[in-house]
């Protein structure tokens, strides 16, 4: 879990909430990140829709990829992220994410 910021007001006015920090990639290379669970039809992680996520949030969806141990995340809005990866787990904005399947 992360902390981050809620956006708008004054200076000193945001306030903090604890949710769930998320990256989604997929086989092909592409990814999609953001904050407590992704919106999938059915709640089947396997019917994301990476092409939809990728219009309506380009700051959070685009491409990866994996060099030995080096990720490179690369949004569709410009940003380029960098982490590292080992099998079971990705280091990436100063969190650890461990891998895990789907379940049917």
């Amino acid at each position: 879990r992360r902390r981050h910021r809620s956006e708008g007001g004054a200076p000193g006015s945001g306030s903090f909430q604890v949710a769930m920090r998320f990256y989604l990639l997929s086989k092909d290379g592409r990814f999609h990140r953001g904050y407590g669970l992704p919106s999938v039809p059915g709640g089947d992680l396997r019917n994301f829709d990476f092409a939809l996520a990728e219009r309506e949030d380009p700051a959070n969806t685009g491409t990866y990829s994996i060099k030995g141990s080096r990720a490179v995340f690369r949004a569709r809005g410009g940003d380029v992220t960098e982490g590292s990866v080992t099998s079971s787990r990705l280091a990436v904005e100063n969190a650890e994410f461990r891998k895990s399947a789907l379940k049917k």
